[in-house]
């Protein structure tokens, strides 16, 4: 099942001291309708392990996938629902063979390029993605050098990969939700708009009724039945 609202986390997020009590309300407002992304780029292996096996125990209470972002080692330690995968990270194929046909694979795209290639996988069962992350569709702190490319690449790429869930990413606020489902995505994934919130769990109900005004309310499973 893909959510349509996925949580990431970065390095800065993973550092403050009340991370863990706010993931924890990150995860309970979810109840079931959230992907939790475990990402943090320069975070130590050995601090993300136990991140998420602290977190597993809340999430698996409340029916919240947990996904590691690029570490398939650390996914499959855990284990974790699944792994997100970025241009540096192990290719889908290989992932899915180490975690198995469950897991939930994600790739992130930010071209039509990157699209074309996931396309030319989906051939290969074993080396379909469940869902893409997009981005970055505006202005965001995670890619000061990156030129944003706006909903257009949501259009752009939704046209290459009509059936496969994609999320829009960098950038996100409530604000922008309808303009990125209206180009086609299947929903968004967030960062700063959940963690910088004065109550990150009120701001994940925020994003969930946001995009239930979408006409978007429940999780589905991808559209090839992967």
């Amino acid at each position: 099942m893909i959510s349509r609202l996925h949580v990431v986390t970065d390095d800065r997020i993973l550092g403050e001291p009340a991370f863990t009590s706010a993931a924890g309300a990150v995860l309970t407002s979810g109840l079931g309708r959230v992907t939790f992304h475990l990402r943090g780029p320069r975070t130590c292996g050995r601090r993300l392990w136990a991140l998420g096996m602290e977190l597993q125990s809340i999430a698996r209470d409340r029916d919240v996938p947990i996904i590691v972002n690029d570490r398939v080692d650390l996914a499959l330690a855990l284990p974790a629902s699944g792994v997100q995968l970025g241009v540096r990270s192990l290719p889908a194929p290989n992932a899915r063979r180490i975690l198995g046909r469950e897991a939930l694979i994600g790739c992130s795209v930010h071209n039509s390029g990157e699209a074309r290639t996931v396309a030319r996988g989906r051939g290969q069962a074993v080396g379909a993605p469940d869902f893409l992350l997009a981005g970055a569709l505006f202005p965001t702190p995670s890619h000061p050098n990156h030129v944003p490319a706006g909903v257009k690449m949501i259009r752009a790429i939704r046209s290459i990969l009509p059936k496969i869930p994609l999320l829009g990413i960098g950038g996100v606020t409530l604000a922008r939700v309808p303009e990125i489902v209206e180009a086609g995505a299947h929903g968004i994934a967030v960062i700063r708009a959940v963690w910088n919130a004065p109550d990150p769990a009120e701001a994940v109900r925020l994003f969930l009724d946001r995009l239930e005004s979408c006409g978007l309310t429940e999780s589905v499973e991808d559209a090839d039945g992967e």
